[in-house]
Order: C-alpha cells, then structure tokens, then sequence
C-alpha cells in the first residue's frame, strides 16, 4: 500500500516506518533497482532552512560516497515540491535500543564487539570525510538480522568544522551528549562522538545511560558537571578494564578521553584479547545475533554447509504450509455466511422469530487517527531510528471526518411475522417499514452519525409498538448503535489526548536549542529566538505552544533586568560566588549588564567582569532571590518560573502562591499557570 500524500521521484512510497529528531522515515521501494529503502523527510521547520538545506545536501552526497559494514549506506537526498529527503539502506533487524529494552543488560563480550564495530564506523567517516555524527545514541544503531551494528543517520550529520543547523545552539539527545555538545559549543570533533559511544555502551551495560531525568534540562546540566556512578556498582560483572574504558570515553574534558576512534579500537581490542584469550587484530565484525545470551566458540567451518541446508529446507517447508493454511482459511471464511448480531440477541430473547438480516454489521469503528501503512507480506518490519528523548515531530490536526469502516451494507432482509388472527394483514407495511429503517440506520452508523442513529431508532420504537417482535429488533439495533457510539467517542478522545501530546513534544522539540541559553543565564538571546520560531511557524496548533515559551523566557528577561537594577544601586553585600567550573570568588556584584556581571573582590585587589554563565546556577539562584521583594507579584512569578526551570518545585509552589495573593489568579501570568497545573 502506498502513501498517497508523499511523491519521492523514483521510488514507490510503502508505509510509515517512525518517527525521528529530524523528521519522518517511511519504507519505500527504489523502481530503478526493485529494491527497498529508507526514506527519511525533512521536518518542514529544518526544511524551511535555507542555510541547512544547501549543507544538508552537499554533506548527505559526500556520506553517500562512504561504503563501510557498518554504516547505513547512504542513497541518495534531494527536494521534491517542497519536501526534503534522504534516501538510505533499509535494515531489517530493529535498533540498538530496542535491544536494550528488551534485555535491560546485555553481556560484556557483546557490548564489546558492538563497541568495536560502531567505533569501526566513526574512524571511518573521520578519516575519510571529518564526519561528526552528534547523535550517536542506541536509537540511531541499527542491527541487521545477524546482529552486525550499522550506524544510522550519517548523511545528517556535520563536517569537523562546518557550523550548526542554529550557530550556537545545542543539538542532539541530552541523555548522549558530550558537556561541550550540552554547551553548544561550535568546534565539535570526533572526540564528542566517542563520549556518545561511552554513554551508549554504559547504557548496555547497567540498563540507563549515565545521566537520566525527565528533564532534558537537567540531563544536559549533570553531563556537564555531575560525575556518573562506576558501571561495576551497577553491573558487578563488567570488569575493571571495561569500566575504565568507558569512564575514560565519557570524560567532562576532551582531551581526557581517547583522542581518535582508532585509540579507542585499539583499546577495546586489548580487552576482547583479555576477555577470550584470543590474541588481538582478529575480525571487527563478528557480533552475534541479539538473542545470544551465551559466549560459545563459533563452529567449525566444514558444519555450516549441512546446518544451513537443513535451515533453508525447513524454512521453505513452513513457508508452504503457512501459505496452504491461509489459503485454506480464506476459502472457509468465503463459505461462512455474515455474522447477524442482532439476530442472536434476538433469539436469546425467546421471541418466536425468524430473521434473516444479510448485514455488516460494523462492531468497530476506526477512530481518527491514520494507522501506520502496513508492510507487504513478503517484506520484514524494518527499524529505523526513533526520537527516544527529545522527540521532533510536525503533527496534522485531526479532522473530523471518518472514513467509511466498512462497504455499504446490504439490507436486504427476511422477516417471518406469525399471522395475529382477527386482524388486518399489516405484515407487508411493517417489513417495508422495518428494511427502511435499517437502511437509513446503516447509512447513518457509515457515516459516524451516531446520534441521528440513535434519534431515528428511538422515534421509531412506537410505530412497532403493535408488533413486539420488531419492537425488539429496533431496541436490539438501538442497544448495538449505542455500544459502536461509546466506543467511536472513546477513541476519538484518546486520538485527540495522544495529538495533543504529540504536539506537546513537538514544540519542546522546535524550542529544545534554546535551552542550553537558559542554563547560562542568557535569557535574552534564547527569548529572542524562540520568538522568532512562533513568528514563522504557521502550524495553527504548534504556532501558540511556541508562543507559550516565548512569553515564560520573556519572564526571565524581566526578572534578570530586575536583578541588573538591583546591582547597580550597590546594595548587596560581598559573599562567596560559587564558579560552574568550581571554586568561588569572595567579592560583592558591583555592576552588571545583559552579558557579564562585575565583582568588586573583597580583597581590595580591584574587580573582575565574568560573564553571567560561568557563575553556579546556585549563585544566580540566590542573587535572583535577594532581588525579589513580595510586593512585586510579576517578580514573584518569574522566581517561580525560575525555580521550576532548575528544578526546584518546592520554591516554585512556594512562589506561584505568593504571586497569586499579590496578583490574583485573573491577572497571573498565562505561562506561569501552565506550568502549575490544574
């Protein structure tokens, strides 16, 4: 089955496959070779970026050109009508972190050989092309139906050197990133994908990446100042060699860490030769399949040929008879009559009766929602990469219309009426009146009008009030038309909660760069931008949801100018301002502006200007705090705001209160009450 709504020059479109950060990947078949592949589209939002656009393109050619076991082979990208594409290799077996999921700790020789052969993957594109990938996580690991790891997404990534899709913002899944990654720092090189590597096999290993909240905030703040607890305390049976080697990958500096993929090779290399006592150079490619649970020798060479033989022969033999069986089923599914519901209710009610209703009868309603496009029979489900954190999705809004859930009905019926002696001969009247109304009925329940079903079944009940037969099979249609409604209402809601959510993290997606600003008390430059985003997003339904966190940042802006206010009169006292990167400085806040704050030292050696970012959020919560007075309601709620923004929720009810006394529930901020909650 195609998608009608998507053309990609040459390829047959055959279904949605999923979600990722950069847009929506579908499985499609590539006509000039009769082929299957992956085709990921752009989200409109990255599309719309000229800048990235024009990268994106000649960076996803120059990936095409990389031919590597372990790397997702890149076909081909381009623009059609408007919608950006990237055309990759389609891999059957799932993701790394489906795999993780299932088995929540896999064994130390596995994530070892995965290790090699994603390490294989990044010395590759390094080499060759200076590739920094930026998301390595499990979600973009493919495994093929031997287990082999492919990485995924390549043609997405960056040049050593090139800018970011947004200079100066943070890309990438908080739960991998390196800290310089969570800095936004510009100059990444293959050292901030080896960290991801370590995050990604400490995740293997001990069942959660190294850092995990669910507070994208808070993950990307703890991989740059927390130290992660060893793997041996969570898994006692990784051992000290691997401990040290991803402790060493997922070092805060740089230059702690392995400087090349090639070093980290060459290390782990060591440690499979340690682990097996088989010497090191051997094969980087031999990862076993993921439901290995055990480490046993491969077998001999000469005892392939017959297994595989045996394999392929019972393979086909179920092949066939899975095809006999179905064939079979089908042909016993045409020879059975429909299903008549409401005959049986009917007949359990002891009524004299003999109906023949030849009817669909539509026991369940689709709700409004697309379903995914199902795969042709002989085609594995593939995987491709979700969004696993920081989902970015462009979602439709629903409509209200439903397809039709089955063919017009037949209604075409038989009523056997028993002869009610000394009395006229109405049966004619009745059964025409009856067919009738179950037309009208069918026709109404295909076009999801339940309500007008139920208002013409009801109305109908005294006109059969002569013949309680049918004065049942009414009530009978009444009761089924009823049950179908309940259940059409209880999908469409559930449709509608899961939209709204979706289009709850697809703004957090669009908005998510401007985070990292945050974190650093640059609250002008981020406001700035989200403000920019809501100005240009035309979606009707994401366009008030980036609006919502304009106005929180707008805020913030406030409350730091307060605080600037506050500094220049000179009236806070001297104290030990705490540094991100540790120690403190003893001195008083003597002037400051929107970048740098000027701390006169209490030494008397003269000040010194830092910009706001390198001071601990500590210290800037507790400068913001003196600023506050509780007769300001607009201050008291950016506090509040400020307070959930790091965490704090005890403050930040605290806060909301004291804002809402000052203000009134009426005139507290829209933001602010999003964030409390009902």
């Amino acid at each position: 089955m195609s998608d009608p709504d998507l053309e990609i020059p040459g390829y047959e479109v055959l279904g949605h496959i999923g979600e990722g950060g950069m847009g929506t990947v579908y499985r499609a078949r590539q006509l000039s070779l009769d082929r299957l592949v992956a085709i990921k589209v752009l989200r409109p939002e990255i599309a719309k970026d000229a800048a990235f656009t024009t990268k994106f393109l000649h960076e996803a050619r120059a990936a095409a050109k990389l031919s590597h076991p372990h790397i997702v082979q890149a076909i081909e990208a381009g623009e059609h009508n408007g919608v950006w594409y990237f055309v990759m290799e389609l891999v059957e077996a799932g993701t790394l972190h489906d795999r993780f999921t299932r088995e929540n700790k896999i064994l130390e020789l596995d994530a070892i050989e995965l290790g090699l052969q994603i390490a294989q993957a990044l010395d590759f594109a390094w080499r060759r092309a200076r590739i920094v990938h930026r998301d390595i996580k499990p979600a973009n690991i493919l495994l093929t139906s031997d287990g082999q790891a492919k990485v995924a997404d390549l043609g997405l990534a960056h040049r050593h050197g090139a800018p970011t899709v947004k200079d100066g913002f943070a890309e990438g899944t908080p739960q991998y990133c390196s800290p310089e990654q969570c800095r936004a720092d510009k100059d990444l090189d293959t050292r901030t994908d080896l960290y991801a590597l370590g995050c990604t096999l400490y995740h293997g290993l001990c069942g959660r990446p190294p850092f995990d909240d669910k507070d994208p905030l808070q993950v990307m703040a703890m991989q740059i100042h927390d130290t992660p607890e060893p793997p041996r305390k969570l898994n006692p049976e990784v051992s000290t060699e691997l401990e040290a080697f991803i402790l060493k990958l997922i070092a805060k500096n740089p230059a702690d860490r392995y400087q090349t993929p090639a070093e980290a090779i060459e290390e782990l290399e060591r440690i499979r030769a340690l682990r097996t006592g088989k010497p090191r150079g051997g094969p980087r490619t031999g990862a076993r399949p993921p439901e290995t649970r055990t480490s046993k020798p491969a077998p001999r060479r000469s005892s392939i040929g017959p297994l595989l033989g045996v394999a392929v022969l019972i393979v086909v033999t179920a092949a066939a008879g899975y095809r006999f069986f179905q064939q079979q089923r089908q042909q016993q599914q045409q020879a059975r009559p429909p299903a008549t519901s409401t005959l049986q209710r009917v007949r359990q009610s002891g009524t004299n009766i003999v109906l023949i209703i030849p009817r669909a009868t539509n026991a369940a309603v689709k709700a409004d929602v697309t379903p995914p496009l199902p795969a042709p029979a002989d085609v594995p489900a593939a995987a491709v990469a979700p969004a696993t954190h920081i989902p970015a999705v462009a979602v439709a809004p629903a409509t209200n219309v439903m397809p039709a859930a089955a063919p017009a009905p037949d209604t075409n019926m038989a009523v056997v009426l028993p002869e009610q002696p000394d009395q006229p001969d109405d049966r004619p009247v009745l059964l025409a009146q009856i067919k009738q109304l179950m037309g009208d009925v069918d026709s109404l329940q295909q076009s999801n009008k339940f309500v007008e079903a139920e208002a013409v079944l009801t109305g109908s009940l005294t006109n059969f009030a002569a013949r309680p037969v049918l004065q049942k099979l009414v009530e009978a249609r009444l009761d089924e038309i009823k049950a179908v409604h309940a259940d059409f209402d209880k999908k469409q809601a559930d449709a509608e909660r899961a939209r709204l959510q979706q289009l709850d993290a697809a703004a957090r997606s669009i908005v998510a760069p401007a985070d990292p600003l945050v974190r650093t008390f640059n609250f002008e430059r981020a406001q700035q931008y989200v403000a920019a985003l809501a100005a240009k997003t035309t979606d009707p339904d994401l366009r008030p949801r980036i609006q919502t966190r304009a106005d929180e940042l707008q805020l913030l802006v406030e409350l730091k100018t307060r605080l600037i206010v506050i500094i220049g009169k000179g009236t806070l006292p001297a104290r030990n301002l705490a540094l991100r990167t540790g120690g403190a400085i003893n001195g008083r806040p003597a002037a400051a502006d929107v970048d740098t704050v000027s701390i006169a030292l209490a030494s008397g050696a003269g000040s010194i200007a830092l910009p706001w970012g390198h001071f601990a959020e500590q210290t800037l919560y507790e400068l913001l705090q003196q600023s506050v007075t509780y007769q300001d309601g607009r201050a008291l709620a950016a506090m509040a705001l400020y307070a959930w923004e790091t965490g704090r929720a005890a403050d930040a009810k605290r806060y909301y209160d004291a804002a809402r006394a000052v203000l009134g529930d009426a005139n507290v901020p829209p933001a602010l009450k999003r964030r409390a909650g009902p």
